[in-house]
């Protein structure tokens, strides 16, 4: 069994309405392996509780928006990159005043982590009301919230309060996981902002040294287990008084529990070697929320949360990558019956039987057209246009000059009906299907029509991600690129005309073509006089460029406007439609 065959991996936004909407400070992590006053290397990772708990539902088939707000910089960039190429829907808010988050993370040992911030006056912390409308507009089933967002400024605490108040006010289940942060203010603070915030949720997640600070007071836990366990369920029932659903508890390698006013559930740990536990704890909720998002009841979102948050393929945003799979903090099971087995390994009965039954397989878009247009000017221009069942379109050119109609042809009649039905993200294997299932190869011909499928596919995947192409290929590889232009003209003055034309255009670089006496036409050339006076073109009727070319024919009428004289200077054939190209040059 691989790690993909439990947890699908979804490389583009799916299309439609958010089922989760999350949103927070997402920061660029910088982890060593050892002390950083050590020095050696550093790997970076994007770090953040909502972004990592938007990664694990979208890695569970959902569909998952994530709202924010990063810096003008590369590390902003590095941030929306990696969320959009785990499938996650972004709305953020670009801020060239100030920098993104960082922070960095040193590995003491498996279990012990120390986190360094800087992040004061951070992009992130600049999250307001404006920002969360924005994200609102495309709806969601599930509002996920942190407490970290509430402590990073009073702006930002502001958007908190509002956007779960104005989910619950709408209907949207209102998820509030604590997740303190002793670094960003204290636990009095927290108490008296995410105390009345709970009134909102519908689910309240806390670790059990965290329930206190969304009660009116912290009852503590206790010293000991039965005193513990008593002040949770005393604390529990406060909240469910104030009428929050479920109460979801973690305890870490005590397992984690659920309190509703049906009762109350438990489940044990899973049993593991730790490799790394960052991020444990927002696998948990990932794995929690896409189980309410599937239906499952209050015990089967508690086992789900529980084996997500021990999951080889929990998020990838915050730690290192496991050998047996994306693992951000992978940390498998080592059975005692098999001592040499690898850190993290994925053996068959990693899961339950019925495990897989949870899963969803991700982006399942179809394509349901692919049509093929011939165009101007006659039949220069070949262009694919594929349609997927979600509407979006994409364009792909495939044009072979002298051989169109051969393209159009062999696209209409052999590759169109193959594409109806595919993945359109499934780009390299397409490509590879049409190269190798053909039984003619490499011909100009093929490879034309291969080349508009997969421009086509690309262009949908850009659409998608909300990016150009050439982002998602790696980024600009120049800045610019001399263009050249066509000058044309029934004979050497006037294409001289045209010439300067040009220049005055801008062109440093032209390519000429003159009309050859005797010959009825020549490819290229805007006009023809030896022929009938009237102009060809090499552009589509319609279009738009900066200046009409003069192509008229001196001393000759159409018999709608006056003759037209190139060689005076005056300007009628300009005004003489008959006698241009019906473009600008």
């Amino acid at each position: 069994m691989t790690p993909d065959s439990v947890l699908p991996v979804p490389v583009l936004p799916v299309p439609g309405a958010p089922e989760l909407l999350t949103f927070g400070e997402s920061m660029v992590s910088l982890r060593s392996a050892g002390p950083l006053s050590a020095g050696g290397s550093l790997a970076m990772h994007v770090a953040g509780a909502e972004s990592n708990v938007a990664v694990g539902v979208a890695r569970l088939g959902h569909r998952v928006g994530w709202a924010g707000v990063v810096g003008a910089d590369p590390h902003g960039e590095f941030i929306l990159r990696q969320l959009r190429s785990e499938g996650i829907g972004v709305h953020h808010r670009a801020d060239a005043s100030r920098g993104t988050g960082v922070m960095f993370l040193e590995q003491r040992t498996a279990d012990v982590t120390r986190a360094f911030y800087y992040r004061a006056g951070s992009a992130g912390s600049t999250l307001s009301r404006d920002d969360v409308d924005a994200a609102f507009r495309n709806g969601a089933r599930v509002l996920h919230l942190t407490g970290i967002t509430a402590a990073l400024s009073q702006e930002a605490r502001r958007a908190v309060e509002y956007a779960a108040a104005r989910a619950a006010g709408e209907g949207l289940d209102v998820s509030l996981d604590v997740n303190y942060r002793s670094k960003l203010w204290s636990r009095d603070e927290a108490r008296a902002v995410l105390s009345p915030l709970a009134r909102h949720a519908s689910i309240l997640i806390a670790s059990d040294d965290e329930l206190g600070l969304v009660c009116a007071a912290d009852a503590g836990n206790g010293t000991e287990p039965r005193a513990a366990d008593d002040a949770e369920t005393a604390m529990a029932a406060e909240l469910l008084d104030r009428g929050v659903r479920e109460v979801v508890v973690k305890r870490g390698p005590a397992g984690a529990g659920v309190h509703t006013a049906a009762g109350r559930w438990e489940t044990p740990a899973v049993p593991v070697t730790s490799i790394d536990t960052v991020g444990a704890g927002d696998a948990f909720t990932a794995g929690y929320l896409s189980a309410l998002l599937d239906g499952e009841d209050v015990p089967g979102r508690l086992q789900r949360g529980a084996l997500a948050g021990h999951s080889p393929s929990a998020p990838p945003v915050t730690g290192k990558a496991c050998p047996a799979g994306p693992s951000s903090r992978c940390s498998g099971p080592r059975p005692a019956e098999q001592p040499s087995a690898r850190a993290c390994p994925r053996p068959s009965t990693r899961h339950p039987p019925n495990f897989n039954r949870h899963r969803k397989p991700g982006p399942l878009v179809k394509i349901i057209a692919a049509e093929v247009f011939v165009t101007s000017p006659s039949r220069n221009f070949v262009t694919l246009r594929i349609t997927t069942e979600d509407g979006v379109t994409g364009i792909g050119d495939a044009t072979l000059n002298g051989r169109e109609l051969a393209v159009a042809a062999y696209l209409k009649e052999h590759v169109a009906q193959l594409l109806i039905g595919k993945d359109p993200h499934r780009i390299e294997d397409t490509w590879q299907f049409l190269y190798r299932s053909s039984y003619w190869r490499r011909g100009p011909v093929t490879m034309a029509a291969i080349a508009a499928v997969d421009m086509a596919l690309w262009d949908i995947k850009g659409k998608l991600a909300g990016m150009p192409v050439y982002q998602l290929l790696g980024g600009a590889s120049r800045n610019g690129l001399r263009a050249y232009g066509h000058a044309s003209g029934a004979d050497l003055p006037s294409l001289f005309d045209s010439v300067r034309e040009h220049l005055e255009l801008g062109y440093k670089s032209i390519r000429i073509q003159t009309a050859v006496p005797g010959i009825k036409a020549v490819y290229g050339v805007a006009a023809q006089a030896q022929a009938s006076g009237s102009g060809m073109t090499t552009s589509p009727p319609g279009a738009v460029r900066s200046r009409w070319r003069r192509t008229g024919t001196p001393g000759r009428t159409c018999g709608t406007c006056r003759p037209c004289s190139r060689r005076s200077g005056t300007s009628s054939a300009r005004s003489c439609r008959c006698s241009m190209t019906g473009t600008t040059g």
